[in-house]
């Protein structure tokens, strides 16, 4: 069995342009996310997916320089991009990460996929139902499992968001759901999508480096409590 987390990246952002790159606590998103991902265990290696376009070539540069390995395809087929990326390095498991998560736990990770070894579902989710914040989404995949969506998916639109159709079809999977077991995490997102996200995650960091706390999901979600409390620009469209 050979597992790759794959962070799933790119420069276009409609409401952050250029976001994976955009530096707070000192490095750039993307870093941030492949710290967190290399800090996991069960996992065999790092890659970032991004797109063939020209611009996406900082990000791909990027990447290098900070050991993880780089795949290159289609920017808006992103399934299709994931089975390419899977087959390229040899995957039998694909852990999916969004590049926009630099909060994610190494920790939550590890058990993800620590499940899906003992467990052997085809997928393995936190989504299903969703019971961790936005920035926190991890899904587990088998290459088979990969292959057949792949062939089952036509509209572009659920290619470009590559596990809706898993959802809308749980019957044809065998999915596995692990459950956060906390409350209180609903309406507080962890993603950097926009101008006060990027603000508010250099506040986090930086009052985690302060405090001395470790980084995780409930360390962060009490630091993010305190932040909309007291930056009530926080409340406004937020879009989770």
């Amino acid at each position: 069995m050979t597992v790759g987390l794959v962070i799933f990246s790119r420069m276009d952002s409609q409401r952050l342009p250029g976001k994976a790159l955009k530096t707070f606590a000192g490095r750039a998103m993307l870093g941030h996310v492949i710290d967190r991902a290399v800090a996991t265990l069960n996992a065999d290696t790092v890659i970032v997916a991004t797109s063939d376009r020209d611009t996406d070539d900082d990000i791909a540069a990027f990447a290098e320089t900070q050991g993880a390995k780089v795949f290159r395809g289609s920017a808006d087929d992103v399934l299709g991009r994931a089975v390419a990326c899977a087959e390229t390095f040899g995957l039998t498991v694909l852990g999916r990460i969004c590049g926009d998560s630099p909060f994610i736990s190494p920790q939550m990770l590890g058990r993800l996929l620590l499940v899906h070894r003992t467990e052997g579902p085809e997928v393995t989710t936190n989504l299903f139902p969703r019971s961790y914040p936005a920035g926190m989404s991890f899904e587990v995949m088998t290459i088979d499992a990969l292959r057949r969506l792949d062939g089952l998916v036509d509209d572009a639109d659920r290619r470009e968001h590559m596990t809706r159709f898993i959802y809308e079809n749980p019957d044809q999977f065998r999915i596995h759901n692990v459950a956060s077991g906390f409350d209180g995490w609903d309406g507080i997102p962890l993603t950097v999508d926009s101008a006060d996200d990027l603000v508010q995650a250099n506040w986090l960091f930086g009052r985690l480096k302060e405090t001395g706390e470790e980084m995780t999901i409930a360390s962060v979600l009490t630091l993010a409590r305190e932040w909309r409390r007291t930056n009530p620009v926080e409340q406004r469209d937020k879009v989770l």
